[in-house]
């Protein structure tokens, strides 16, 4: 699976974003522990803010290993999008 998703910064910088089977998708709950709990790539949603890490390829995207993402923010883009 490849899926390619655009991504724009606070300073409006646009970045496109590659997924794929071996790209780790999490969400993070508030709390003191930080704990995280597996996704997958139909929880990225629309206004969603995300951290991802991962490598530049040739041609300009990032490949992302990691996606991490707020709970309570995902609880925000889903009600935005309904």
């Amino acid at each position: 699976m490849r899926t390619h998703s655009r991504y724009a910064s606070p300073d409006g910088t646009e970045t496109v974003v590659t997924l794929t089977d071996n790209t780790k998708i999490k969400a993070a709950k508030k709390n003191w522990f930080r704990q995280y709990k597996a996704a997958g790539p139909s929880s990225i949603l629309r206004g969603l803010r995300v951290e991802a890490e991962g490598r530049g390829n040739q041609t300009g995207e990032l490949v992302a290993a990691k996606i991490r993402f707020d709970e309570q923010d995902f609880r925000t883009a889903q009600a935005l999008e309904a």
